[in-house]
């Protein structure tokens, strides 16, 4: 079997252009990082709160980091709770799913990493209001 200069040209063309549409990445993009810092941001946030929803049931109740961690996860066993960890499946798994194949692509990914955020945000806002009786904009 020869190959000529043609097939060799074509097969490196098909390369090329197949290199690039899976070599894109979405850390290229300034508004892309801009977000994931947005992102971890938020992510410190609800860390900090969930660490004052523990702080406060270790106080109240005498009890240790572990069991007061342990009490604060398991408020989220009610039906609110349960509603956010179903929004958050929900778009995790279309996180999950997401390409970041283009700039536009990545942009939805961001949108979806936004909503995922706030969703968990919301979680646990809600937690540490059920847990300490406080709001999160009062402390």
């Amino acid at each position: 079997m020869r190959i000529s200069i043609f097939h060799l040209l074509a097969i490196c063309t098909g390369l090329a252009v197949q290199a690039t549409a899976f070599a894109y990445d979405c850390n290229d993009s300034a508004a892309y990082q801009s977000g994931q810092r947005e992102l971890a941001l938020v992510r410190s946030a609800v860390t900090a709160q969930m660490g004052w929803a523990v702080e406060f049931v270790q106080k109240e109740k005498g009890v240790s980091f572990d069991a007061a961690l342990r009490e604060v996860m398991q408020a989220g066993g009610l039906d609110q709770t349960r509603l956010y960890d179903d929004q958050l499946d929900e778009l995790g798994a279309k996180i999950k799913n997401a390409k970041h194949d283009s700039p536009q692509a990545c942009e939805a990914l961001l949108l979806l990493q936004r909503q995922y955020a706030y969703i968990g945000q919301q979680k646990m806002d809600f937690v540490a209001k059920l847990v300490t009786g406080e709001d999160a904009a009062t402390r």
